[in-house]
Formats: structure tokens, sequence, C-alpha cells
């Protein structure tokens, strides 16, 4: 069986080349001829897209095959005008192609916008989503300049949203959220039969990303942390510099360690909150590393404005570690607060409140970690994920999700 996923650029990181890349790894296992499809970004593939001005002396956007997301068959998809962002999963020749030379095709994205080529094929098709779109843009829509901004919410917004619109409408697909929050947000935007939406959450590897043997001294001078691309502004990297500062102002000796490199304007929150000395920025971490940066931490902080899911919560609650969260949507699927974490306003001294609750008791913090693990064990598990994708693929192609060896 050939199998075909689009999804965005694998340079991108993020949620979704994670998805991405667990997807094709378990079709591949299960016997499945697995290609990735991707749009080409025009600032990574400018010689695969037309821009603007080539396109009045008639250019052709080209194809490129190559190997990523761990060593799958992948082709990189060009388009005319890539300025325009909503070019990009625009239905064209070239989508077409490649989705036709396909048995089985799956849209993986923060929204439903891979899945736009997919409708204008006319084939049946799963779809694994985290967000709406005018979710997914908001925070980053309030970062931009004044003229940007205009132009992205009355032309770029409005035409993703027409493609999302196209998409949720469509009757030949499956809508796979990442959490309760990823249907309720698209729900709002296209009501949909309950029969052609489930929950699909990505997986975590339980056995690897496990607690440490002991957490002593994580009290005495506790670092709070948190993996992601901080400099992304739904991210909110303002409120969590802003409450460790409350939280350090209360008294207490936390330092903030986070992944990745600091952009200037992470640099100038840090000395807008003088945190700047108490502020580690570790670089891009390799697994190994990064399960061992959320064993060192006392507490995992989600300040977000939105998240689909937040895999990085269930990744440090499985390392034992409680996590305090703004409610911010896909968090609230796997916090229960006051027993594994808090749920809080957007509010740095709420946030501070909490954080000081938990590290001012051994005896309550030792229950949260406890919890932390249990809370996440079976749901997120890789299994869980098999079982309820092969579910979903049963429900809408009537067959087994694992291929039988051909004789």
């Amino acid at each position: 069986m050939k199998t075909l996923i689009l999804t965005l650029p694998p340079h991108i990181p993020g949620g979704v080349a994670t998805k991405a890349r667990i997807l094709a790894d378990h079709l591949k296992q299960s016997g499945h001829v697995v290609t990735i499809g991707f749009y080409a970004a025009r600032g990574k593939y400018p010689d695969l897209n037309v821009s603007a001005l080539s396109s009045l002396a008639g250019g052709a956007p080209r194809s490129q095959v190559m190997e990523a997301f761990g060593g799958h068959h992948c082709v990189a998809i060009g388009c005319k005008i890539p300025e325009l962002e909503h070019r990009y999963t625009a239905p064209s020749p070239l989508w077409a192609d490649l989705i036709h030379a396909h048995d089985r095709h799956i849209a993986v994205g923060g929204t439903v916008l891979m899945a736009r080529p997919l409708v204008a094929a006319g084939v049946r098709h799963l779809v694994w989503c985290a967000a709406d779109v005018e979710g997914d843009r908001r925070a980053r829509r309030r970062s931009m300049g004044l003229l940007r901004s205009g132009f992205d919410r009355y032309f770029v917004s409005h035409q993703l949203k027409r493609q999302e619109k196209r998409v949720l409408s469509d009757d030949a697909n499956r809508i796979m959220g990442v959490s309760p929050f990823s249907l309720a947000s698209l729900a709002a935007v296209q009501a949909r039969d309950s029969s052609t939406i489930a929950v699909l959450p990505i997986p975590t590897d339980m056995d690897f990303y496990s607690p440490a043997s002991g957490s002593a001294g994580k009290l005495e001078m506790p670092v709070i942390g948190f993996a992601g691309r901080l400099d992304d502004p739904r991210k909110n990297p303002e409120l969590l510099f802003q409450s460790v500062a409350a939280l350090r102002a209360q008294g207490s000796p936390v330092a903030l360690h986070v992944t990745g490199e600091p952009s200037p304007r992470l640099r100038a929150l840090a000395d807008k909150y003088a945190i700047t000395d108490h502020v580690r920025f570790l670089g891009r971490l390799d697994a190994q590393a990064l399960r061992d940066f959320y064993r060192s931490l006392a507490l995992f902080v989600i300040a977000s404005d939105q998240e689909g899911l937040a895999i990085v919560g269930i990744e440090a609650l499985a390392c034992g570690v409680p996590v305090i969260s703004t409610r911010c949507g896909g968090p609230e699927a796997y916090l229960t607060d006051g027993e594994n974490g808090y749920l809080c306003a957007f509010d740095a001294a709420m946030i501070a409140e909490r954080a000081q609750t938990l590290l001012a008791s051994a005896d309550l913090y030792g229950e949260f970690s406890k919890n932390a693990r249990a809370s996440v064990l079976e749901t997120y598990s890789r299994a869980a994920f098999e079982a309820n994708l092969a579910e979903q693929w049963t429900g809408l192609w009537g067959e087994d999700l694992k291929c039988q060896p051909k004789r």
C-alpha cells in the first residue's frame, strides 16, 4: 500500500514535525510504502517556487525528491507566488500528480490546511491537526507591525480561512484533533457529524521519558523549565519571564532553563524583568539531553496563549515533573488542577503563587510528582495511539491499517 502524508517542511521545528515522523514510522512498520509530501517554503527552497515577478514570465514551479523526517522518502512541492502564504496549500498539478500516485492519504498540520490539495483531488483522507486557523494566527499577528498585521487579517488569514472551511465541509475525510480543545476550536468554525471526528493525542514514549532515580535537592535550588520555540509569540515568553521575576521577588531562589538559543527579543525580556543572571538557554537538545533536561527540573511551566496539546507538558509529566500551565487549551486535557499541576489564568502573580505553593512543601511536591507520571501513562502511550489510529483508519477505509504481506 502506497501511503502519502502531506505536512509542513521538515526544517520547521515543533509538534507538526513530530507528528509526521511518528506517523510515518508507524505506517512503515505496518507495511506501508510511505512518502511524505511537503510544501517548499520559499526561504528554504527558492528554486522550486515561482515568485510573483517570475510568474509573469511564465515560470513553472517544480518538485524535488529527498530524504527527511528521519530518512523517509519525501517530495517538496513548489508553488506560484509563494509570497502569499495560502498559495502553499492551494491545489495545483504538482500536488494532484503526487496525490494520485498513492493509495491512501493523510494530512498532518497545526491546522487542517494541509488537507486542501486532498479535498481538491477528491480522495478520502485523514486529517491530524491541533487548532483552527484564527487561533493559530492570533498571537502571531500581535507580534507583527501595523501594516503587516492588517494585511494578514484582511487578506492572508481570509484566504486561509476559506481553505479551512472547504476542508471542514468535505465529507470524504475524518478529522483527528490532538486534544478535545482542538475539536472544540474546529467545531466553532464548522460543525461536523460526531462520527467524523476523534481525539488522537500525540504519543509519548513512556519507557524513554521516565523519572530520575530520585528528586533529592530539587527544592533547594529549584529550576523551572520550558522546552519549545520560546521565540514563537504564541508561547508567550513575556508571561513566563514575568512569572519567574515574581517568584524571585517572593524570595524563591529559582532559575529558569529553556531550550533553544536566545534571540535579541528574549534577551531584552530577561533584562526587562531583571532575571538575566537567572535564565539559561540550553540550545537545541537531542532526545537524551531533552530527557535529562526534564529530569533536572522542579517544575515545568507553560505560559502559552494557545496550545493544541503541548506534548512537552506530557513529556515532563512522564518524567515525574509537575506542570503549571495557563488555560491555553491542550494542557487542560492532561492537567488536573491541584493533583499533577496547576491551571492558571494569564497572570504572572497567580503562576508564581502556585509555583511557590509546590516548592515550599516537600510532601505536597512529592504527591504531585507521583501523580504526574500516573496521569499520562496510559492515555498518551504509543500503544494507545496505535489502537486509536487503527480505529480511525478502519472507520474511513473499512480495512486494517496493517498491510498483509504479499504472497
